[in-house]
């Protein structure tokens, strides 16, 4: 329960993100569909209203295919493709989870998805709270005598499409109070709806009326020691250990790096001991706890072309750079790049300028900016970026980077 006297943000979203088509390192197949079936629940274990699954080529890049589950929670996806996917889920009050998913030839999956939901914050306050959107502030919720909060403020829309942020640790919220709701073309977000009243908008949130948290979101896939398993098991670690707004990654313990580094010597799949190099990269890289030649052997084992690389290609500068033989992988980072759609390869680029900023490499900075208007002269990345370089202005945890969306 949110305990403390304090104020929240509503965004209002007004234009497309991260929307682009699918990866080009995803193929086709002539010889049948992969289909994937199962159930997606809420936190209760109960089927839930307009709860919906996806399956896309990255975490990046635009659904492949869609369902919304029925009222028992059956859902059905498709693709004649073959490679590395993401199947999400989502649903209202519940944010959107993704595991991974390895097709190298038409088959049949099974997999059991229940959502997460709460994780509200114990105490709110001013630090807590930004009330922005592309076009400026709007309003922070209030506590009232009731013990509800609410937030006022005008607007000029026809209809509003929110979301409650700063609220739970999760991700953003729909709150108790909608007149509909709509999912956004990424499928991973369900907007709540309002309609202003004479320009002016109020919008009600009950605390009491929010789903409890149960827990982490769960995935069981039908044969539970199959690689499927195994690959959703590691790629969700590393999904839980990104931090959070304003937070600083955590180092991990020495035993954490020797438990992992054991199982990689002991592991005889490929592609099992290739998502565990990228762990590796993503446990330690960044931290300072990067071994430089096991970090050379991750680099190794896993090319600039491979797929995994879509899963985190943020890591990709930053673990050249911790190489012990950095000259050896000078167009590693460039190989990597080349091989992303439009929307991986913005996104990629826009990483390598913030890690930059963040380590005080103006020289590094402004190269991939460069490159980032070369190839990509009028995207909003490229504005923002040079907006925010010409200002003198640095990157650090903590800080946001310039607000920008990307667009099909």
């Amino acid at each position: 329960m949110i305990r403390s006297c304090g104020c929240f943000l509503i965004t209002l979203v007004v234009s497309a993100v991260c929307i682009a088509q699918p990866a080009v390192s995803t193929s086709r197949s002539n010889k049948g569909i992969t289909e994937i079936t199962g159930k997606v629940l809420g936190h209760d274990g109960k089927p839930m209203a307009r709860a919906v699954v996806i399956i896309s080529s990255s975490p990046y890049d635009r659904y492949i295919d869609k369902a919304e589950a029925d009222q028992n929670g059956n859902y059905r996806l498709s693709t004649d493709r073959s490679g590395l996917f993401v199947i999400g889920a989502t649903g209202i009050n519940h944010p959107y989870v993704s595991s991974i998913l390895m097709i190298e030839k038409p088959r049949k999956v099974q997999l059991d998805i229940i959502l997460t939901s709460g994780g509200y914050r114990d105490t709110l306050d001013e630090a807590t709270v930004v009330a922005e959107n592309v076009r400026g502030a709007l309003g922070l919720f209030r506590k009232q005598p009731d013990g509800t909060y609410a937030a006022e403020f005008d607007s000029k829309e026809k209809s509003l499409q929110y979301v409650i942020s700063k609220v739970s640790k999760l991700g953003t919220i729909n709150g108790t109070q909608a007149e509909s709701f709509v999912l956004h073309d990424s499928g991973t977000i369900y907007f709540s709806i309002a309609t202003p009243t004479e320009g002016k908008v109020r919008i009600t949130l009950d605390p009491a009326k929010l789903p409890p948290y149960s827990g982490p979101a769960r995935f069981t896939f039908g044969e539970q020691k199959s690689l499927d398993a195994q690959l959703h098991a590691i790629y969700r670690a590393m999904e839980e250990r990104k931090p959070g707004p304003q937070q600083v990654p955590a180092k991990p313990t020495d035993s954490e790096i020797t438990e992992l580094t054991g199982r990689i010597r002991r592991e005889k799949g490929a592609e099992l001991k290739r998502m565990l190099w990228l762990n590796y990269l993503d446990l330690t890289v960044g931290v300072g706890a990067a071994d430089p030649t096991l970090v050379a052997q991750a680099l190794d084992a896993l090319p600039p072309t491979s797929r995994l690389w879509r899963l985190r290609f943020d890591l990709v500068d930053r673990a050249v750079a911790a190489a012990n033989e950095p000259a050896k992988y000078a167009s590693y980072v460039e190989s990597t790049i080349d091989a992303y759609s439009e929307t991986l390869k913005t996104a990629a680029i826009s990483g390598i300028i913030g890690n930059a900023l963040k380590d005080k490499d103006d020289a590094k900075a402004d190269t991939y900016l460069r490159k980032l208007a070369r190839e990509f002269p009028d995207h909003p990345a490229t504005k923002g970026w040079r907006k925010m370089m010409e200002r003198g202005k640095s990157v650090t945890h903590g800080k946001m980077v310039p607000a920008f969306a990307f667009n099909s």
